[in-house]
């Protein structure tokens, strides 16, 4: 069972995204948040810290490590500007930096300019830290699967993780099939030692594939349980409520 622990909201961030999913409002600090991940670990979860920006208290650095991940999501924007976070990063084990990238809609979404995610990938990787792009898709953008790809590649990028937008520009009928048909086609021109090309499962299965067989598909509930900062428990973390 896979329990994410929400640990700060949207006014812990410092950007404002119009595209942010976190409804619900609070902080969980470092130490209730690593008392939580020992009562968790004790009952057998398998735990992912998550919510706004983690390292605007690096504190939280030390609680992932406890939850024995070894990768940080970031926007970039700290890390810009204050290069010794990246010791702190390695000091607490973590050897990989996820940033977000929205390829093509950064300035619709008023999310970080893909400059800073550039400059960030550069200097990580200059500091044998692996890197992952996060690209929010919305019907804007996701027919640039391919330049997303090859963009990442350029920036010697490990990987590119893409997470369905949740809103009105959602996916859905045609353009999603159209989507995961691209996603598809970079997979057999990248190796995943090249470039690894990831899908969020907020996409539902694709068609034809196994996933799409499988009567469990969404793990919400049955194999997910996502805990907010004043402990409310729900199935997903697309679907908060406050």
């Amino acid at each position: 069972m896979q329990a994410i622990v929400m640990v700060n909201d949207k006014a812990s961030c410092n950007l404002k995204c119009n595209h942010c999913f976190l409804s619900y409002t609070g902080k969980r600090g470092p130490e209730d948040t690593s008392g939580l991940i020992s009562s968790l670990k004790s009952q057998g979860y398998d735990i992912w810290l998550s919510g706004s920006e983690l390292l605007t208290d690096t504190n939280y650095l030390k609680c992932i490590r406890q939850t024995g991940r070894s990768y940080v999501m970031t926007n970039g924007i700290l890390l810009l500007r204050d290069k010794s976070l990246y010791d702190k990063l390695s000091e607490n084990d973590i050897d990989e930096i996820r940033i977000s990238r929205h390829y093509g809609i950064a300035s619709d979404l008023d999310s970080a300019p893909i400059d800073i995610s550039s400059e960030v990938c550069v200097e990580a990787k200059n500091r044998n830290f692996r890197v992952g792009f996060m690209e929010v898709v919305t019907d804007d953008n996701y027919n640039l699967v391919k330049e997303m790809c090859i963009d990442a590649y350029v920036l010697d990028a490990d990987s590119v993780g893409f997470i369905n937008y949740v809103g009105s520009k959602r996916l859905n009928g045609d353009k999603r099939q159209e989507f995961f048909d691209s996603v598809q086609n970079q997979r057999k021109i990248f190796e995943k030692e090249e470039l690894e090309i990831l899908l969020h499962g907020d996409f539902g299965p694709r068609l034809g594939s196994k996933g799409e067989k499988l009567e469990k598909y969404c793990p919400a509930v049955h194999e997910q349980v996502v805990i907010t900062p004043n402990n409310k428990i729900f199935g997903c973390p697309f679907l908060l409520e406050s």
